[in-house]
Parts: C-alpha cells; sequence; structure tokens
C-alpha cells in the first residue's frame, strides 16, 4: 500500500470541489508511482542500486532486508542511484516519495552479474514511408538504466534495462541513440539511422540493337548481384528482393523477357548468387549487423529454404563445396585439360565469409546447423565484401588438384586451401549423428565452437 506517515511531516493534498455554488475544499491522498525497474549488482565489497526516474518523485527511500525483516538504509536519495558496503542483506527494495507521501515498495526485478555491453540495437524497417511506423529493438548486459533519444529531440527513459522494443514513427530521416549505464558511471552508446522514402526518380536508359533483358524494368536493381545462366538470369534490388526472369521466344519472332519469380528478402543481397546443382544460395545482409543464408531450389514449383537470422555482417556470397558438383565452368574446364580429380577429402559444406575475416561452414542436411568454423590466417586489410573466388592447384604443383579459395587482401591476391576432412568424420557424417544422439549433438557443438585458422597457400602482389 502507499505509505504516508505525519511523523515524517508529509503535508496533506486538498482539491477544491463546487456543490450548489459553494467550493469545497476536500482532502485527498496522493502518491507517486513507483519506479518500474529496480536493478542491483552485487560485489564483493558493495551493492550498488539504479532504478529508473519518477516524474512525480522528489526523492527515493531504500530499505534492506536485515536478519529477517525490512530496515531503512537511506532515507533520502535524490538521484536514480546509491550503493552500500555489504552486510547481511544482498536484498533491497525501493518507493519514490514527495510532499504528499510514498509510493508502494518496488523490489529489484533486474539483477545484475555481467559487465556492461550493448548485444544489439536495430530497427525492424531501416526505410519508412511517411506516416509509417516500426519498431526500434535492443538487447543489453549489465546495464542498470537504458535510455533511448531522438534526433528529432524525444527521450525514452523508462526502458526494460534488459531487452525490449518501442514504436517509432519518426517525421523525418532520424538518428536513434540507445545509452545503457553502469552502476558507476560508466555509459555505452550505439545509434541506428530510419530513413523516409523520398518521390524517386526515374531515368529513362538508352535502347540499343543489342539485347538489354533488364531495360524498362520497374526495379530498382542492384546491378553487381546480376548473376546469368543460359537464358535465365537472376539479381537483387535496393529495396530487398529476389528476381528470376526467363528469355523466351515467341513464334513470330519477337523476343521477351518472362517474370519467374519475385522473393522479398528480409534485407538485401550484395553479391550474385551462387548457382550449384540446380540450387541456388545467396546471403542477405539485414540492418543492425544481421545476417542469414538462404538457397532455392529451381524447380517448377521453387521453395525458399533460410538459416535462422544472426548477428554477423555477410555481403559475401556462399560458396558451395562439393568435388560431386562442378558449378564452376573454369573448373570444369581445368579436369577437361588434364587436371587430376579434385581431392574427394576436402571438408564438403556451404562456406559463409564474414566481412571481419570469420568463416563458417554450414552442413548441406541442414543450412543452420554450423559444422566448424575457421579464421583467415592473417588480419584483413579490407573487409570482406566480395564473394572470393575457387580455384583448383595447376598441374605440375605441389597443389594440383585442390580446392583454393582466392581473395584480395589489400594490394595482393591470395590463395587458401580449402579445409580437408579426415577420414572418416566427414561433415555429413557428423550431421547425421546430430540429430540421432543428443549426447553426440553436444560434442559435436563443441567441436563448432573450436576456430581454427587456415593456411595462405600463396600470395602475389597485385
Amino acid at each position: 500500500m502507499p505509505f504516508k506517515s505525519f511523523s515524517q511531516e508529509f503535508e496533506q493534498a486538498y482539491v477544491p470541489i463546487g456543490l450548489d455554488g459553494i467550493t469545497l475544499i476536500l482532502p485527498i491522498d496522493v502518491y507517486p508511482s513507483k519506479p518500474v525497474y529496480f536493478s542491483v549488482k552485487n560485489t564483493s565489497t558493495h551493492d550498488f542500486v539504479a532504478w529508473s526516474s519518477e516524474s512525480t518523485a522528489d526523492y527515493y527511500q531504500v530499505e534492506a532486508y536485515i536478519n529477517g525483516e525490512w530496515r531503512l538504509v537511506s532515507n533520502k536519495v535524490v538521484g536514480t542511484s546509491a550503493s552500500f558496503k555489504v552486510d547481511s542483506s544482498r536484498e533491497y527494495r525501493i518507493r519514490s516519495c514527495h510532499k504528499y507521501g510514498c509510493s508502494e515498495w518496488q523490489l529489484n526485478n533486474n539483477k545484475v552479474s555481467d559487465e556492461l555491453k550493448i548485444n544489439a540495437f536495430y530497427t525492424d524497417k531501416s526505410t519508412l514511408k511517411k506516416g509509417e511506423s516500426t519498431l526500434l529493438r535492443w538487447s543489453v548486459m549489465g546495464a542498470a538504466t537504458v535510455e533511448i533519444r531522438s534526433s528529432e529531440g524525444y527521450t525514452f527513459s523508462t526502458l526494460n534495462p534488459v531487452s525490449g522494443r518501442i514504436t517509432i514513427r519518426p517525421q523525418r530521416s532520424s538518428t536513434f541513440y540507445i545509452t545503457a549505464s553502469g552502476f558507476s558511471g560508466e555509459k555505452k552508446t550505439l545509434k541506428v539511422n530510419v530513413a523516409l522514402e523520398h518521390g524517386l526518380i526515374r531515368h529513362d536508359g538508352h535502347k540499343t540493337a543489342y539485347t538489354q533483358p533488364l531495360y524498362e524494368l520497374p526495379y530498382d536493381i542492384n546491378h553487381k548481384t546480376v548473376l546469368t545462366d543460359n537464358e535465365d538470369i537472376y539479381f537483387g534490388t535496393h529495396d530487398g528482393k529476389l528476381l528470376h526472369y526467363r528469355y523466351k521466344k515467341e513464334a513470330a519472332g519477337s523476343e521477351q523477357w518472362q517474370l519467374i519469380w519475385e522473393r522479398t528478402l528480409n534485407g538485401i543481397i550484395n553479391n550474385p548468387p551462387t548457382l550449384h546443382n540446380r540450387e541456388l544460395y545467396y546471403s542477405v545482409n539485414i540492418f543492425g549487423g544481421r545476417s542469414q543464408i538462404c538457397s532455392v531450389k529451381l524447380q517448377q514449383l521453387p521453395t525458399h529454404n533460410c538459416t535462422s537470422i544472426k548477428y554477423g555482417e555477410v555481403y559475401a556470397s556462399p560458396i558451395v563445396i562439393d568435388p560431386d558438383f562442378l558449378p564452376q565452368s573454369n573448373l570444369s574446364w581445368l579436369q577437361k585439360n588434364g587436371i587430376t580429380p579434385i581431392d574427394s577429402q576436402v571438408m564438403r559444406g556451404i562456406y559463409v565469409f564474414y566481412r571481419d575475416g570469420k568463416i563458417e561452414v554450414l552442413s548441406q542436411l541442414s543450412k543452420s546447423t554450423t559444422s566448424r568454423q575457421f579464421t583467415l590466417p592473417f588480419h584483413p586489410a579490407n573487409p570482406i565484401l566480395n564473394t572470393p573466388q575457387l580455384l583448383i592447384g595447376a598441374p605440375n604443383t605441389a597443389s594440383e588438384g585442390k580446392l583454393q579459395f582466392t581473395l584480395i587482401d589489400g594490394d595482393r591476391l591470395v590463395g587458401l586451401p580449402v579445409p580437408v576432412e579426415s577420414q572418416g568424420n566427414s561433415i555429413v557424417e557428423r550431421a547425421q549423428q546430430m540429430f540421432r544422439f543428443s549426447t553426440q549433438s553436444v560434442a559435436s557443438e563443441s567441436k563448432a565452437a573450436q576456430v581454427q585458422k587456415l593456411d595462405e597457400a600463396w600470395s602475389a602482389d597485385l
């Protein structure tokens, strides 16, 4: 119950009421709201407490649970934090007060033990139409309080210090800042940008005598993503779509490009998809530093499959390692010209190259299962933004018949041998065991957590 003790010299609140032309002054009870969030962090020497501010409060009182009863340890705190030397109590409660009384008690509802860190701060949509709303989401560790402010001038202050979401409807392109505050005054800040769409200006293309399959299509095409395969063409757009068109020649001799399918993505693709054994693989880069890997089987009724969304930026398209199917024409050409068979012991799977140089290998049975993790043998001079090339070792060299990734690192071209899988312990076998035995699943996850460095086979200056 709210509390009033006249021994603490609280004032009586009154309200005027008009009745038949007479104004009556009647006493009423007025109490502030209690703090919504109350955080406690215990250390070996001190207990730190912090709480969300209440606009109706003038000060706060803190009690500790000592020897089986609640005892007042701070009678009048003007701010929103305090610290106490470790006693027999590690439990606390707080209430708001003003000159008319105090609120109900608020028990600790955020026990903190981690170091201060903002795990994530992102919006569901980074581009909005006028009047459209979206959600801001956050995930924080070790915070006493969390606050979000906008470049438009408004602030959200009573927020869950662990995770949450709020609805925003900006009137102009805006930047949102999240500030997580620790118990000792330390702060961490991140920002996200939300843009409002403006009227797009379309520039007419120049029609020539050559075949122009993308001419006059009503899309904002990212030309870096275009992939052609015989009579098929695939491309991504800047507004998060992936499309498949096919060339069709009419009986009368006219040419036509037919839309086969269109898919709306959770983000955008940045490189041409990888075509492997009649299946298209692509990476989706999602606002807020997240990504997912997807594929589509190119059947009459195509089906899209995607991994779960996870943190980590992926711009390069996945590379599928499977010597039984050679999707790259250069590999087929090399084999036809006398190259010995490709090493069948290479680690098969879907290789995902992250922006920071981390590499994950996903099982072909389950694209959401990470089989192994690798890193580059050097700190990349530039982020990995383009898809590495897959080559095979030339004849009469130490790497003859062995698959290699090639990528540009600063001013040099680097070759990295594709990892070799130990005999009898293939990715597929481990994935099958993962589904059969839960104990083996735990062991597999432990092994997946071990990150290994790739070797550097060669390098050449550009």
